[in-house]
């Protein structure tokens, strides 16, 4: 019976929320259907000659839903609220695993647009290089952020992961604009074509808790 009772007190204390939102998704081609992710999921593009990763991190909240025993609605909230600082300039999370040897990347060359206006990066920092399954290497972190004016990393090793931050003198862009990103120039791969344009569209994503 008292077994009975202290489940019973779990289940009446038992919440659940759901929040919803917006972010930008990077693809190359033709737009993927915009289907519901789970927020923070990862999501490659296979490129001519590397992997690469490309996260700018405009998460918005819409909505918000709480329910009590976990079925019982007790709480609403529509909201269009940013998940990231309102003062934080775009940012710009760059991870390459490059599939052949020699392949370099020159940060300035990278052309981020944001509804036909074109910015550079104003900042650059490598953050971490590691191979798949393995601790990040020593020494391999910029100390701190960048001008990358000249700056030319070597990504010599296939299959290595390499990560960069890369800031923009812009305000961060919500999911809805109208968002490119040009490495044509800036990602070098022996043998291979140059990177296609790559762009952004807003899908929708979903966070549960308890």
């Amino acid at each position: 019976m008292k077994k009975y009772w202290m489940v019973l007190c779990l289940l009446l204390t038992g919440c659940a929320g759901y929040r919803y939102g917006e972010v930008s998704r990077a693809y190359v081609g033709q737009a993927p259907n915009a289907a519901t992710i789970v927020r923070g999921t990862q999501s490659w593009l296979e490129l001519p000659g590397a992997r690469i990763r490309v996260e700018l991190s405009n998460e918005v909240q819409h909505s918000e839903h709480q329910v009590m025993l976990f079925i019982v609605p007790v709480m609403y909230d529509p909201m269009d609220k940013p998940l990231y600082p309102a003062e934080q300039s775009a940012r710009l999370l760059l991870e390459i695993s490059p599939q052949v040897g020699a392949a370099s990347f020159r940060p300035e060359q990278v052309v981020l647009s944001i509804d036909g206006r074109e910015h550079r990066p104003t900042g650059v920092q490598q953050l971490v290089v590691f191979d798949s399954g393995q601790y990040p290497l020593a020494g391999m972190r910029d100390a701190e952020e960048r001008k990358p004016a000249g700056v030319d990393y070597g990504l010599d090793r296939p299959d290595r992961h390499y990560q960069f931050w890369l800031r923009f003198d812009a305000p961060m862009p919500a999911p809805t604009q109208d968002i490119h990103l040009d490495l044509s120039r800036a990602l070098r791969v022996p043998g291979q074509p140059a990177v296609p344009p790559i762009r952004f569209h807003a899908v929708p994503w979903k966070q549960g808790y308890t």
